[in-house]
């Protein structure tokens, strides 16, 4: 057998044909080709976790829009409402839970200064008696407060309170478009007023963005005595 003497080009050549070239050309090739494999496997992750979140975010909101269907034509459509406004309830505590206690606690203080200094201006209407003096007192520090839309009014028992834009993010989100889902706003406003005067509130919708009106007005009440739920 022929003894040919190894050289460094020879070896390159026999390299090059075994298809192991690159590992005698230095190190850089073969990091170039890791970090390009390892960049493909993170997009094809990225990409499936793009597509997994698509799917979810697209399911939830054909379930959702079944589920207002079957709250829409559910009988009674006290019950239906009422859940509805449960979900307002939950959500008035989770964003305004904190404010309110805190609120209610000063309210229940026995001077006035214990209210904070707002109550010093609240104007003439704090210093007559009966629950009206109340009302648009305690209406003024929720405004203050920006709670309930920041925009609340009085007229005699009736407190009414304007959303000039839409806070839910879930329907912002465009999770849920039904408008019958609005109905968590008097909830809402409920949970606001029934927590402050520990007793309950009835709230009509008389507008809502999500019907397609231009502004959300809601007038709260004191439920009477005589009526029922």
């Amino acid at each position: 057998m022929e003894n040919k003497k190894l050289t460094r080009r020879g070896f390159v050549k026999t390299s090059s044909t075994a298809g192991i070239c690159a590992l005698c050309l230095g190190p850089g090739s073969v990091a170039q080709d890791s970090v390009a494999q390892d960049s493909v496997a993170q997009d094809s992750v990225a990409a499936d976790e793009q597509h997994k979140a698509k799917f979810a975010n697209d399911y939830l909101k054909w379930w959702l829009k079944n589920l207002m269907l079957n709250f829409e034509t559910h009988e009674p459509e006290a019950d239906a409402v009422e859940i509805i406004e449960g979900c307002g309830r939950a959500c008035a505590n989770r964003w305004s839970g904190a404010a309110l206690g805190k609120l209610k606690q000063q309210l229940a203080g026995p001077e006035a200064e214990d209210v904070g200094p707002e109550a010093e201006d609240v104007g003439p209407e704090a210093e007559d008696a009966g629950p009206e003096a109340d009302l648009k007192a305690v209406v003024k520090l929720l405004n203050e407060l920006h709670i309930g839309g920041g925009n609340m009014t009085v007229d005699g028992d009736a407190v009414c309170a304007v959303y000039e834009k839409c806070y839910c993010p879930i329907r912002e989100a465009g999770l849920i478009v039904a408008p019958y889902f609005c109905n968590c706003t008097r909830g809402f406003t409920k949970e606001i007023f029934e927590t402050l005067f520990e007793k309950p509130f009835d709230v009509e919708l008389v507008t809502s963005i999500g019907r397609g009106d231009d502004e959300c007005r809601l007038i709260a009440r004191p439920r009477k005595a005589k009526e029922k739920k």
